[in-house]
């Protein structure tokens, strides 16, 4: 497996994070992390208990990214809708996700029924 990027700083720090072993740990419990910006975000969260407050109906959220697709699918109903039939995600993942889950039953029980008409 090779690993190729343009850049020279992200060169040096995939190196150090995937072959040098490079963590960055918490002081405050056993939480580690491969980025800095990872570990800064945990300690906001967890230890210094930021939160992110909707607007609309004052749910809370541990990160600002929950709070932005909180706000998108529940106030704004914002959803991807997938083009093979009628379910709609929150997330595009969820979306790939489910089609996959799905294709591939789909493919199982297609597979199975040729199978018991032998």
């Amino acid at each position: 497996m090779s690993y190729t990027t343009a850049l020279q700083k992200t060169l040096r720090s995939h190196i150090k994070v995937q072959h040098d072993g490079l963590r960055y740990n918490c002081d405050l419990c056993s939480f580690s992390s491969t980025g800095q910006s990872s570990l800064r975000l945990h300690i906001r969260t967890k230890h210094e208990g930021v939160q992110y407050k909707c607007d609309s109906c004052g749910m809370n959220f541990a990160y600002k990214g929950n709070l932005r697709l909180h706000r998108k699918v529940v106030h704004e109903g914002k959803k991807i809708k997938c083009d093979l039939c009628d379910f709609q995600a929150a997330k595009g993942q969820e979306l790939k996700n489910t089609r996959k889950r799905t294709m591939k039953e789909s493919v199982t029980n297609v597979t199975n029924a040729s199978l018991k008409q032998k």
